[in-house]
């Protein structure tokens, strides 16, 4: 089998894609979401997403296009958790459900 390497414009691409995609889903769900692509550190990226008072935010990578994991941040305990993006939906409505 011959596998194709994936250019940092097209990851980038498939990331933007995810994104939507994601934040569809929560939306219809009727979780608000706010799109914030950014090529910040992520620190310099928590820091902007805790003034807005933003209390949960999910970060994709390189490596969620490979295997499915984002990270799920909260801003009041700054944890930061794996959840793969076919769970993201259910696991962020429980999150809201307890908010």
């Amino acid at each position: 089998m011959n596998k194709r390497s994936v250019t940092e414009g097209e990851a980038y691409n498939e990331l933007q894609d995810l994104a939507l995609y994601l934040s569809k889903l929560l939306r219809n769900n009727y979780i608000t979401t706010l799109l914030l692509p950014s090529k910040k550190t992520l620190e310099a990226q928590y820091k902007q997403y805790d003034e807005l008072g933003i209390p949960y935010c999910i970060f994709l990578n390189d490596a969620t296009l490979r295997d499915g994991i984002a990270w799920l941040r909260s801003r009041d305990s700054t944890l930061k958790e794996q959840v793969h993006v076919a769970d993201m939906v259910n696991y962020v409505e429980k999150i809201f459900k307890n908010f």
